[in-house]
């Protein structure tokens, strides 16, 4: 097929992807664009939720049911129980964000930990950092469909190309676009990107029914119908791999529980989930509709895997059965519905993950760091914060993808797609302990949640990451195979001496086993300070408490105690107040103080303020 015509039709599908984000921002310049409690709401949340079904379940899932038999399902299980079994913690989770004012991950888990601007800023870089290969799979998936489309398999293979030439780029700059004009229009905390969300609706049924055609056409076309197709699978040893169930297998518990954790911590998918959610309602649509929509992709794929693996056996990549099957048919309309069909998943996962993250970025990184430059204070004044806002978060777009595309550059065609994405997964799922430990565990504190992040990234990119950059550097490769210091029991796929499983689930059992002893035994041991008690008694009610809870004359309070009651006094006080606190003497390690301290709101700025001490007190502070 020639390129100029795919490049045009793939430049229609993405005028018509503006056109309908651009009619729904219009239509709902006023409010939603129908009522939040109609079933066509339901409906259109329901599959916005399927922007977790990327390329990967277009192409990867294919090639791995091709490989490894069944348990290419326990992505779609860990959702499916999410929403079947969650919905009391899916809707604590919704209404504790809209009374939190919360736009990100990040912003949820450092509100519950003492709104830590920090924790923010550690989680939104964790997520940079976990995602960009899961942005890079998506990239790579329609770099490679479009270099087979046009009968160019050998660019496809591993040939080095100009970025001009290189179809990924492209279809980045194109996705960045998108996203920079719909995503990125206002800066308001409670603002849903209405137009963007029914873009990727739209996204869903594209993919869908683009891929129910492909299977279809394998199905009647290829292998002859239903029953033919299940003559194949009883005499055919080598399609009966496909059938092959073995739940037994670490890789089924792992999978589940990482892909659970995804679903509600990919940034894009808590965006759609519940920022984006103008009714909890939904979620009880979503409970028996998305399961549904994970269902009939599931059984789809086994017809495409059957049909590519008798024709193909192991001379092709199974990650490309979808679009190979047809070009191998001479079906040209056929082909192209499947590359439109992976580009419609793969664009609607780049553009919500470029948009979450550019708004975490902004948020929790960049805008701290500018306003406490010096510099940006003198030229403030000289343009409107929404509009720098606005710079930052599309600047931020930019990088992001840029970011991706050197990833997929670097990375290009070392590794099956499906193992890309569990890779990332794996990394997100860091979140799930504090996440969810945060929610009915008031006893956690930000310190747990802190090393337990920490010391779970570390793992995972000693065990996972590491491996996987080990063909592109003789030195990690020796460290791989032979392990640090010639040491076996610290080799990164047999951490202390266990092996025998598969690289995700010895990475999953190692970065969650270290970050959930961290979390539990720092959170067990340490202390709150006051803005994390009254965060976690809010979180734990599913609810906001506005009230500040009576001190006893006997409590005793610390510095950061005082700093926190500080930043909770009216800022609009017209003069100048003094709260007085003199407090009794102070257990181990605080100092014991017989002046006055004082907080004071002048000019609307709180601060805590002490009279001049002795010598012996300033070093006794």
């Amino acid at each position: 097929m020639q390129a100029w015509f795919v490049l045009a039709v793939a430049a229609g599908y993405v005028t018509t992807l503006f056109l309908v984000a651009w009619w729904g921002d219009r239509r709902s310049a006023g409010g939603p664009l129908v009522s939040p409690s109609s079933w066509a709401a339901a409906i259109s949340y329901c599959l916005t939720l399927a922007v977790y079904n990327t390329s990967w379940s277009f192409y990867g899932s294919v090639g791995r049911a091709a490989t490894s038999g069944l348990d290419f399902a326990t992505i779609y299980i860990g959702p499916t129980l999410v929403l079947l079994f969650g919905q009391r913690l899916l809707s604590k989770v919704i209404a504790i964000a809209k009374a939190q004012n919360v736009t990100s991950i990040a912003d949820f888990i450092a509100a519950r930990y003492g709104k830590s601007q920090v924790l923010a800023a550690f989680v939104t870089l964790a997520s940079l950092l976990g995602v960009l290969p899961y942005i890079a799979l998506q990239l790579k998936a329609v770099g490679k469909s479009f270099d087979y489309l046009i009968l160019q398999p050998e660019r496809a293979g591993g040939e080095a190309l100009r970025f001009w030439q290189d179809s990924a780029f492209g279809v980045a700059a194109s996705m960045a676009l998108f996203a920079i004009v719909f995503g990125v229009r206002h800066v308001h905390a409670s603002e849903h990107h209405r137009g963007l969300m029914l873009a990727i609706a739209f996204e869903s049924v594209v993919k869908l029914l683009a891929f129910l055609i492909v299977a279809l056409f394998v199905l009647f076309g290829l292998s002859g119908g239903p029953a033919a197709l299940l003559s194949q699978f009883q005499s055919d040893p080598q399609l009966g791999s496909i059938l092959s169930f073995d739940p037994a297998q670490p890789v089924w518990p792992a999978t589940i529980i990482i892909s659970a954790i995804a679903f509600l911590c990919l940034p894009q998918a808590f965006h759609v989930a519940v920022v984006e959610n103008e009714s909890p309602s939904h979620t009880r649509t979503a409970a028996w509709l998305y399961p549904t929509y994970l269902a009939l992709f599931s059984l789809l794929i086994l017809p495409i895997a059957a049909a590519g693996l008798t024709r193909f056996g192991g001379m092709m990549d199974p990650d490309t059965y979808v679009i190979s099957l047809p070009i191998a048919a001479d079906a040209g309309t056929i082909s192209l519905i499947a590359f439109l069909g992976g580009l419609s998943a793969a664009t609607g996962m780049v553009i919500m993950t470029s948009v979450a993250l550019s708004t975490m970025l902004c948020n929790d990184v960049i805008m701290p760091l500018l306003l406490r430059s010096r510099v940006f204070g003198l030229h403030a004044q000289s343009r409107p914060m929404t509009s720098v806002l606005v710079t930052v978060r599309r600047l931020s777009i930019l990088s992001i993808l840029l970011l991706a595309y050197l990833m997929h550059r670097l990375v290009n065609q070392s590794y099956p797609l499906t193992v890309i994405g569990l890779l990332s997964f794996v990394a997100v799922a860091q979140f799930g302990p504090a996440f969810v430990g945060g929610l009915f565990w008031p006893r956690a504190n930000k310190a747990g949640a802190s090393l337990g992040i920490a010391v779970g990234f570390f793992v995972w990119a000693y065990t996972l990451l590491l491996p996987s950059a080990a063909p592109l550097w003789p030195g990690i490769e020796e460290i791989v195979r032979q392990g640090p210091w010639q040491l076996a029991w610290l080799k990164p796929n047999a951490l202390l001496g266990l092996e025998g499983i598969d690289p995700i689930s010895h990475a999953t059992l190692w970065s969650l086993g270290a970050n959930l002893v961290c979390f539990l035994m720092v959170s067990a041991l340490g202390r709150q300070s006051t803005v994390e008690r009254n965060q976690a008694a809010a979180f734990a009610d599913g609810v906001v408490r506005e009230s500040i809870p009576k001190l006893s004359s006997r409590v005793v309070v610390r510095l950061d105690d005082l700093r926190a009651l500080a930043l909770r006094a009216p800022s609009a006080a017209r003069r100048p107040s003094t709260l007085i606190w003199r407090p009794a003497s102070q257990g181990r390690g605080r100092v014991s103080i017989r002046r006055d301290w004082s907080i004071s709101t002048r000019f609307g700025s709180p601060r805590i303020c002490w009279p001049a001490r002795s010598a012996r007190h300033r070093r006794a502070s």
